[in-house]
C-alpha cells in the first residue's frame, strides 16, 4: 500500500489487510505483509479503526511467531491487548 493509497475508507483498508494475509498464507512475501501491516495500524490508529489495528497486531504476532521471534509476536500481542482494554 503506498502512502497515497491509504485511505480512510474502511472497505480498502479492509481489502488491503487480506492481501497481507494472502501474502503471509502463501510464505510468499512475509516482508511485504509486515509493511502493510504496519501501514494499517498508522491507518487504523489514524481512523479510529481499532479492529484493523488489532487485526493487524496479531497479524503481525503471527509472522514473529513463525519466524521464531517470540520477543517480537509478545510485544505485537500485548500491543492488541492494550487496544482491546482502551476500546
Amino acid at each position: 500500500m503506498k502512502k497515497e493509497q491509504s485511505s480512510t475508507c474502511s472497505l480498502f483498508n479492509w481489502i488491503v489487510y487480506q492481501k497481507g494475509r494472502g501474502l503471509e498464507r502463501l510464505a510468499y512475501d512475509n516482508i511485504k505483509a509486515k509493511t502493510i501491516y504496519h501501514q494499517l495500524i498508522q491507518v487504523g490508529t489514524k481512523t479510529k479503526d481499532w479492529s484493523l489495528a488489532v487485526n493487524s497486531y496479531l497479524s503481525l504476532a503471527r509472522i514473529h511467531e513463525t519466524n521464531m521471534r517470540q520477543d517480537s509476536s509478545i510485544k505485537n500481542l500485548r500491543k492488541a491487548e492494550f487496544l482491546i482494554q482502551i476500546h
